[in-house]
């Protein structure tokens, strides 16, 4: 069963929350773990590089589809699939 959760997060020094399922949440940090970034920082690059329309809830969550794909694309050595999601985000 997939539940809802609301988390309280930081970015760029304002308080915001967010509402994943705990799938997403985990996937979230995983990418975390990968790529060696805290939650606060990736989210705020997610933020930054997500267009203006958006709002963080759906950027976090095309962003984590578009890490995954090019996670299974399995991306040239000379990008990251961090820079890739990013990119494919704007």
């Amino acid at each position: 069963m997939i539940i809802l959760m609301s988390k309280v997060v930081s970015v760029h020094e304002r308080k915001t929350s967010m509402r994943l399922s705990d799938v997403e949440w985990r996937i979230l940090d995983e990418i975390c773990c990968l790529e060696k970034i805290r939650r606060k920082n990736l989210l705020e690059l997610i933020e930054d590089n997500s267009p203006a329309q958006f709002g963080l809830t759906p950027s976090v969550r095309l962003f984590s589809l578009l890490y995954v794909y090019s996670k299974h694309r399995k991306l040239a050595a000379s990008q990251t699939c961090l820079q890739e999601a990013l990119l494919l985000l704007k």
